[in-house]
């Protein structure tokens, strides 16, 4: 379980449902991971670029253990991290919900009063899940996407990024957590 600092209630009440619904989201995915079925098969196509010729060929199973590896990467790096509640942020993170600063030796995740608004507690986990991409696997960006052009959307349609960007892209993460608790656990 996360540290946690500067963060009073209500809002600590908030970020700590957050992290549990990002922990049951994670470990879900993992298990629907290990024996992928259509609706599976779906998601990895539209949020990773896993396509029915990736499966054909032989070539889906590396880039979905690689998803899988990333997914328990975020769950242990969660656990071992304290996340802060950051009033005044950045100039170039002021616009973030969250945010982390990479190549530290210590595993922080900021949050701004952006997070505490008018989200879910699943577009929260997504949240989560993206800044772990960042502080936990691949620092570097966005690769594949333009920048930030993947911020917002509003409907889940395919990313159209290749697997081997979107396996180190962590708008691809986010999207996956936010749309595989929309298409297995919404009733």
């Amino acid at each position: 379980m996360p540290n946690y600092k500067n963060i009073r209630d209500p809002r600590l009440d908030t970020v700590k449902k957050a992290v549990k619904q990002t922990e049951l989201l994670l470990t879900q995915a993992k298990l629907k991971l290990a024996s992928p079925e259509k609706k599976m098969n779906g998601l990895l196509a539209d949020a990773f670029g896993v396509t029915a010729d990736h499966w054909s060929k032989g070539t889906a199973a590396p880039i979905v253990s690689t998803i899988s590896n990333v997914l328990t990467k975020i769950s242990n790096c969660m656990a071992r991290s304290t996340i802060f509640f950051e009033p005044r942020p950045p100039a170039a993170a002021s616009q973030f919900a969250a945010y982390v600063v990479v190549n530290t030796k210590r595993d922080e995740v900021f949050l701004t009063r952006k997070f505490f608004g008018d989200y879910s507690m699943t577009e929260r986990a997504a949240y989560f899940a993206h800044e772990y991409v960042h502080l936990c696997h691949f620092p570097n960006g966005h690769p594949g996407s333009s920048g930030e052009s993947l911020a917002v959307l509003f409907a889940r349609s395919p990313l159209g990024i290749p697997p081997e960007h979107s396996v180190n892209n962590a708008y691809c993460y986010q999207y996956f957590v936010e749309w595989f608790d929309e298409e297995f656990n919404s009733k």
